[in-house]
């Protein structure tokens, strides 16, 4: 059950106003009684009076900023809650509306979460300062409750550092956010190489009301989208072309498969967007987004696991209400912006339908839908092994050839993908512009292409094949590119792991044989003192002689114990419990040597159990045991091989596991390195 975000943000607020309440009452009574007490004297307030005196009056004033922040915490909770409310109902009205109240909200939320957030800590602190204070009242305080006492101290300035650290982490996301331009791979189109579509794209700007473009660009990759920030396109260079804004971009090989009329819708649907201002309002939106969810992912920062029961997560939120009223804010936020972004987008389909018709959007729709994901695994294996030159056109055009009907209904129900937006499904668009969805639509939508469309598609430029070569081979040589940059950087790894060398590591048995001679020692002591009353105490202990020789004898063996264990313990430092380099490691526990390409992953603790471990991918077999190590297992439904309370000589813990991770990864990267020689 989902707990409304009011009773998050206050209860916590509540509890404190009540605390503070009866703090007040016990305070004043104290003050009064105190105060009463000297009156009553006769003789000068001694100094210890006067300081009774004056933490009684502190006492009550702390019981107030108790109160006081209770209060200015629960009212700050629901200004920002109602804040937030009215905002986002504003906010459906219109986009214009969404973007003054999000702007409103991104300003003033981060000021009352701050202002919660100190209030409540500083309610806090009070509560602390006023319970611990109490112990100047009592006559003989316990070391117990000054034991408690200081814990509790301990815990207030825990909770206050994590607010300063809260706060100043807050203040470090609410930085100001520049709208980056889009980088993807292709190129931008000259006028002389795309006449026909050029124009076909003035004639649609004009019949929509829309801007011309100032860069219109093709690559292999992102669909079909429009922007206002410009791109940043990568071909053979390593340095990006600055495209200036507004800008469409056109995945050139998806034209394979589509006809005139429905390029012409698909082109109107992207153009409307211009005409409806929607990719201004993004300027002006994705900061403000992108400030608010840098907010609420910093109120999501936790410095503790509260566990994974419902009551754990209940108790976690509660006492966390910042959090919860920054996550409300985000939530109704991006609901907001969804609907604007489908409504957006239902209406640039009804402009599309205008310009061509609806069921040339309806196919083109479909169309795009199923060779998009073909598209991405040709891409795919482009950058796995970019030995040839692909051609992206006749590869989709195979591939929709090969597609029954049967096969494209499954897209009514995807969403066509956007590199910064949200489409609805495809069904839902085709329902909003009244399209039927019967055999006759899916079967156009699954045609082979047809000679005539290609060549329709291919007039539009002045050299479709060879601009199709050309974005498949900047495609390649981007992909070579990174495929070297992954090279070389894989390449780090095995030269360091080769700088390593061999490394043998020994036990550290301090620890251990300091427990064992402390615990010989106090068992020396019993026993001592268990002799010496057997013989030489009152008449009680000689009666009890026959039990307390026992309790020394069986304390005698628990010394013969611990000294045979302080031996074995003593020699075993003489021996590595691990000793590893390039190719594995090996160990007295294991039967065999461990090769780091049979790891997954290496763990080290300081103080937990197991102190290091080992986990064994799943296509690799588990080692066996010897037994020769008593403090490592092989444990089998975690697949790992653990060492239990052994710590290295020498080094810490930590350094340990950044070796052997050194030498995982340089295994690693070689065994990569040596697949990409073989694929090459």
């Amino acid at each position: 059950m989902r707990i409304p975000v009011a009773v998050l943000v206050s209860v916590l607020p509540i509890l404190l106003i009540a605390l503070g309440v009866w703090e007040i009452g016990r305070g004043h009574a104290l003050l009064l009684d105190t105060q009463a007490a000297l009156a009553a004297s006769q003789a000068e307030p001694s100094a210890e009076a006067a300081t009774l005196a004056a933490v009684a009056v502190w006492r009550e004033r702390a019981a107030w900023v108790t109160l006081s922040g209770g209060t200015l915490g629960l009212a700050a909770g629901w200004v920002g809650l109602l804040l937030v409310t009215a905002s986002a109902r504003r906010g459906m009205r219109s986009r214009e509306s969404l973007v003054r109240g999000f702007g409103r909200v991104s300003r003033l939320l981060p000021l009352l979460l701050a202002v919660q957030i100190l209030a409540l800590v500083a309610a806090t602190i009070a509560a602390v300062g006023f319970e611990v204070t109490s112990l100047f009242f009592v006559q003989a305080p316990s070391d117990r409750a000054l034991f408690l006492a200081f814990l509790v101290v301990v815990a207030a300035g825990l909770v206050l550092w994590g607010a300063f650290t809260l706060l100043r982490d807050l203040h470090r996301a609410l930085r100001a956010f520049a709208v980056a331009p889009m980088r993807l791979v292709g190129r931008a189109l000259g006028g002389e190489e795309a006449p026909g579509l050029f124009a076909l794209v003035a004639e649609l700007a004009a019949e929509r009301g829309a801007v011309m473009p100032r860069t219109i660009a093709v690559g292999a990759a992102e669909g079909f989208f429009v922007t206002a920030r410009g791109m940043e396109l990568f071909d053979a260079s390593d340095e990006p072309a600055a495209a200036p804004g507004p800008a469409l971009h056109i995945p050139l090989p998806v034209l394979a498969v589509l006809d005139g009329p429905e390029l012409r819708a698909v082109l109107a649907h992207e153009l409307a967007h211009f005409a409806g201002e929607d990719t201004a309002y993004g300027l002006r939106f994705a900061p403000l987004f992108a400030a608010l969810g840098e907010a609420t992912a910093v109120m999501q920062q936790r410095g503790t696991d509260w566990g994974d029961t419902r009551i754990d997560r209940l108790f976690e939120r509660i006492v966390h209400p910042h959090s919860a009223l920054a996550e409300h804010a985000y939530e109704r936020f991006d609901q907001t912006a969804m609907h604007w972004s489908r409504e957006r987008e239902l209406e640039a389909d009804r402009a599309a339908a205008l310009s061509g018709s609806p069921q040339a959007l309806a196919t083109a729709l479909l169309r795009i839908g199923l060779v998009s994901g073909h598209l991405t695994s040709e891409r795919k294996a482009l950058a796995a092994q970019p030995a040839t030159v692909p051609d992206y056109a006749a590869a989709l055009g195979k591939h929709i050839t090969a597609t029954s009907v049967r096969e494209i209904e499954p897209f009514l129900f995807e969403r066509i993908a956007h590199p910064s937006d949200t489409h609805p499904p495809t069904r839902a668009r085709l329902e909003a512009l009244g399209v039927a969805i019967d055999k006759g639509l899916l079967a156009r939508a699954a045609r082979p292409v047809a000679t005539e469309e290609s060549q329709a598609i291919a007039a539009l430029f002045a050299d479709w094949d060879g601009l199709n070569h050309a974005v498949a081979t900047t495609e390649r040589e981007c992909a070579v590119r990174a495929l070297r940059g992954q090279r070389d950087w894989l390449g780090t790894f095995v030269e360091a792991g080769a700088a390593l060398g061999r490394t043998a590591v020994y036990p550290s048995v301090r620890r251990l044989f300091a427990a064992f001679a402390t615990a010989g020692l106090v068992c020396l002591l019993f026993a001592s003192a268990a002799v010496w009353a057997a013989f030489y105490g009152g008449a009680e202990d000689q009666e009890a002689r026959p039990l307390l020789l026992g309790v020394a004898g069986f304390l005698v063996l628990a010394i013969l114990f611990v000294v045979r264990a302080m031996r074995r313990l003593w020699r075993s430092r003489r021996e590595p419990y691990l000793v590893f380099d390039g190719a594995g490691l090996t160990s007295p526990g294991l039967a065999e040597r461990l090769s780091w390409t049979d790891v997954q992953s290496v763990g080290a603790s300081a103080a937990g159990r197991p102190s290091l471990w080992f986990e064994i991918a799943s296509d690799a077999p588990l080692p066996e045991s010897t037994g020769r190590l008593a403090r490592m297992n092989i444990d089998v439904p975690t697949r790992s091989v653990q060492f239990h309370q052994v710590f290295p000589r020498g080094m810490r813990n930590t350094t340990l596991q950044a070796l052997l991770l050194d030498h995982a990864r340089a295994a690693h990267a070689q065994m990569q390195l040596e697949d990409f020689a073989h694929a090459s």
